[in-house]
């Protein structure tokens, strides 16, 4: 394949699958990340059309006809790799596009990139299994701003992907509203700081812990580029609130611990175990920072065609998964 009609075959599935505008600047790809962008959106594309798929099992004689079986993990991530190795043999056929400035050209990358979709795709809730078997999730939409999100049993000849997530462009929407997304995507109603407000009654406060040298505390120093060098540290800030974890006698795992100093005096409590898991605590520490005026803001940035994010600092769950699904900056 000559450079030539790789550039109108990169334009064409670009205009199709990704940008809501034409593009017929073919300049626009000699930016690798732009190249990068499009075969990572249309793998994500095909692993969720796996999900429709009927995988052939056994002959059925007396029936004179397949059994079929429904979307396996297995096929949804080969599906996708799939993708990303017709296009990497594309790449390779060009010289101006050498599969090593694309970064698609080793299977171990191919694969973890599989594997970060189907992550992906199972926590912001595309598909359910029941045990190894894969089935795409119901129909349901939310639009904002003449966007309209989609999840689920939907065909559409205009389809579109920001980033893994797909959508259409709605210039009607019935509903409209922040509200709607939020419900989509299971996006916390609160704010870190109010849930933040709202937990503290919860707790049980003590006037010891059992602190010692090794206690790592929630790092208040942010440096440069309003970015955290690391989350935790041996200092202890001094602010009326902060977070302490110890490390207990399971492996790799920490106990963690509220800290409010009143007057000098300090109290301890402790976080219950599903506030420790998944860091589930994030919340807490992003509301901390924001009393202490030390939370990084979310920033952006846009261009002729793509949208940036910084987020700044660490996300609760739900947040950062919506943020992963529409956005891979390159």
């Amino acid at each position: 394949m000559k450079n030539t009609d790789f550039l109108i075959f990169l334009s064409s599935v670009f205009n199709k699958y990704i940008s809501v505008e034409d593009i017929t600047n073919n300049s626009l790809f000699e930016d690798k990340s732009i190249i990068r962008q499009t075969i990572y959106s249309l793998g994500a594309l095909h692993g969720l059309y796996a999900l429709f798929d009927k995988l052939v099992d056994n002959y059925d004689s007396q029936n004179n006809d397949y059994e079929y079986n429904p979307c396996t993990v297995n096929h949804l991530k080969s599906r996708i790799n799939k993708v990303f190795s017709a296009l990497d043999l594309f790449c390779k056929e060009n010289t101006n596009y050498d599969s090593n400035s694309i970064n698609y050209e080793s299977d171990d990358q191919q694969k973890g990139l599989a594997d970060y979709i189907f992550t992906l795709y199972k926590s912001t809730g595309f598909f359910y299994s029941i045990p190894k078997y894969l089935f795409h999730s119901s129909f349901k939409s939310a639009s904002i701003a003449g966007i309209k999100f989609i999840r689920g049993n939907y065909f559409s000849q205009n389809l579109k992907m920001c980033g893994a997530g797909p959508y259409e462009i709605d210039l009607t929407p019935e509903i409209n509203s922040i509200e709607s997304v939020k419900e989509f995507f299971h996006l916390p109603l609160l704010s870190c700081k109010d849930a933040f407000e709202q937990f503290l009654y919860t707790l049980d406060f003590r006037t010891s812990a059992p602190i010692n040298s090794n206690t790592e505390y929630l790092n208040a120093s942010v440096i440069k580029n309003n970015t955290f060098n690391s989350y935790w540290g041996h200092k202890k800030s001094i602010n009326k609130y902060t977070l302490a974890r110890i490390k207990n006698s399971t492996e790799n795992n920490f106990d963690y611990y509220l800290i409010r100093n009143l007057c000098g005096n300090e109290e301890y409590a402790k976080l219950k175990s599903t506030h420790c898991k998944n860091k589930n605590y994030i919340f807490i520490a992003r509301a901390i920072h924001e009393m202490n005026n030390q939370l990084p803001p979310i920033e952006y940035k846009t261009d002729e065609v793509f949208t940036y994010i910084n987020i700044g600092y660490l996300l609760p769950t739900e947040i950062q998964n919506f943020f992963e699904l529409l956005w891979r900056n390159y």
